[in-house]
């Protein structure tokens, strides 16, 4: 099946060897996930997870994009309902407030797609997007229910990659100048990696949400590898150059050390945690400003030069992300974005309650190219697309799973990976402010890993003695 759905996503697709690769990768992804749902599900998650990671590559399809998990989603969601009296599910009845207000969102999202939208079809077609990521998230929460960590592994594991990828891209623009690729930016503008991410504001937000769970694998087990893989995220970040990214980070670690302080007792493990975010952290903040110096850059490679100064005649390497024409100083950005935010609260007028439909900001507004623009501000998106309803409901969801995460976390065998995960989806709140990324998968499994953090297989997490310290739960 795997070969045969290969063969028809390729031709399908343009037809090139690149498409071909993507849709080999996208359908063996598919089979090892179905393969591994019986065997080893948190695997299946972590496959799931991988594939969503690789945004910036798709398949354009003639009925729209196709995205490198969303076969594996499918897949996933097939072998759980195929296998379900072998995995031993636990009961959803203790999520059943999360998944309604999800569904509100979705709902409503829905109905405005329907009914206000210019292009219904492409805004349900995100919106199907949407509903597939949430599914990966609910499968997620419950196939880790009681063994939140032995995620972790899988998920650090694939933001490691990521971040590593992203690395390499680094030095290559530190060698070569503009010819280096995955790195973003135009003239006059700071170069920003994205890696194999949509664009780098996601790639620095998936880093900083990944670095919690790894800042909690380190702590539980000092390695040198989980030190090593902590110190990766947390330097790989800074290539980003994303604000949002750093703030919703620092976000994050203040949640999780908070809890961790406030419901356990500091501990050598702890501490050196603590101290491989700092060192790291540092790391991190400096080494971009060397690395995508556009002063520096290429002066060992073939890059041209303006008035023999290496570098000086362009301000980054590559181009622009996709559909973005890039501010040049903060400034321009801060406009950037309140102008689009203020046209859209403007639209939000004409559907209030329900709003304007999936990602139609685009369909009703386009820049100097022709092409779509979006609002780059999450809440004031999901106002303009699902209404005062959607945006009361994801509040709610938000809301209900922080509460959740905040009783687990005073559990001695949940509390660990609870406080992680809950901290992960605090860097995604404060870092989508700046962006936008509700409908990718990345989301809404690290959301979901967060509520199946907070479950046991019964209603409510037991508490069950433990001793902190090295090689604790």
């Amino acid at each position: 099946m795997a070969v045969l759905g290969t063969a028809a996503l390729w031709l399908l697709s343009t037809g090139t060897l690149f498409d071909a690769l993507k849709a080999s990768a996208a359908m063996a992804g598919a089979a090892a996930t179905a393969f591994a749902v019986p065997r080893r599900p948190v695997a299946a998650i972590g496959i799931v997870f991988l594939l969503a990671c690789f945004s910036r590559l798709v398949i354009e399809l003639p009925v729209g994009t196709m995205r490198l998990e969303q076969p594996a989603i499918a897949a996933l969601l097939l072998a759980v309902v195929w296998h379900r009296r072998r995995l031993e599910l636990p009961s959803a009845r203790p999520l059943v407030p999360l998944i309604a207000a999800a569904a509100l969102y979705l709902g409503v999202l829905t109905l405005s797609s329907l009914l206000v939208a210019p292009e219904p079809l492409a805004s349900l077609r995100m919106v199907l997007w949407t509903g597939a990521s949430m599914t990966a998230g609910l499968i997620a929460a419950l196939l880790i229910a009681g063994r939140a960590r032995s995620a972790f592994p899988y998920l650090v594991g694939a933001g490691s990659i990521v971040a590593a990828i992203g690395a390499l891209a680094a030095i290559a623009y530190f060698l070569f100048g503009p010819q280096a690729s995955l790195i973003s930016g135009s003239s006059g503008t700071i170069p920003k990696v994205y890696s194999v991410v949509h664009e780098a504001n996601l790639y620095a937000s998936l880093l900083g949400a990944l670095i919690p769970l790894a800042v909690e694998q380190f702590r539980h087990r000092a390695t040198l590898l989980n030190a090593g893989l902590l110190a990766l995220l947390l330097i790989a970040i800074g290539l980003g150059v994303t604000r949002g990214a750093y703030v919703g980070l620092l976000v994050g670690l203040v949640v999780y050390f908070g809890l961790r302080l406030i419901h356990a007792r500091p501990t050598p493990a702890l501490r050196r945690a603590a101290l491989v975010v700092v060192l790291a952290g540092t790391a991190g903040l400096l080494v971009p400003s060397i690395v995508l110096n556009a002063d520096y850059a290429g002066a060992l490679g073939t890059r041209p030069t303006v008035d023999g100064r290496p570098g000086s005649g362009n301000g980054s390497g590559g181009q622009p992300g996709p559909g973005k024409e890039e501010p040049r100083d903060e400034l321009a950005t801060w406009e950037y974005r309140m102008q689009r935010v203020n046209t859209g609260l403007a639209d939000f007028r004409s559907s209030p309650m329900i709003g304007m439909g999936a990602y139609s900001y685009g369909q009703r507004h386009q820049d100097v190219a022709g092409r779509p623009e979006t609002i780059a501000v999450l809440p004031v998106a999901v106002l303009h697309d699902a209404g005062i309803i959607g945006l009361a409901a994801l509040s709610g969801f938000v809301a209900m799973l922080g509460l959740r995460a905040w009783r687990a976390s005073r559990d001695p065998v949940l509390g660990g990976p609870a406080s992680a995960l809950i901290a992960s989806v605090a860097v995604l709140v404060v870092a989508y402010v700046a962006t936008n990324a509700l409908h990718f998968a990345v989301t809404w499994v690290i959301i979901g890993c967060a509520a199946g953090a907070t479950l046991t297989g019964r209603d409510e997490p037991q508490p069950m003695p433990v001793v902190e310290g090295r090689g604790a739960a």
